[in-house]
């Protein structure tokens, strides 16, 4: 079983920055980030048993300033 978390299209950061390809984009020089929709995120993981997707926020500090980030989780599991 492994779980995974991404960053969410609906996050304020997805836009920011060079646009790379569809989703993806270059918010600072040499940092790149992609922004996954559900349906995106599924597709990376359609070879396998998926098993629960969702949304969750993220708190982060730096610099004694905290950063809201909005995720997305898959939770998969190899079929055998």
């Amino acid at each position: 079983m492994m779980y995974f978390t991404c960053f969410s299209d609906r996050d304020l950061n997805n836009g920011v920055g060079r646009k790379v390809e569809e989703g993806s984009y270059e918010y600072k020089k040499g940092k790149y980030a992609h922004f996954f929709t559900e349906k995106n995120l599924i597709e990376h993981f359609n070879e396998l048993n998926i098993l629960e997707t969702g949304s969750i926020k993220e708190y982060l500090t730096h610099a004694e300033k905290q950063k809201e980030y909005k995720l997305r989780y898959i939770v998969v599991q190899n079929i055998d």
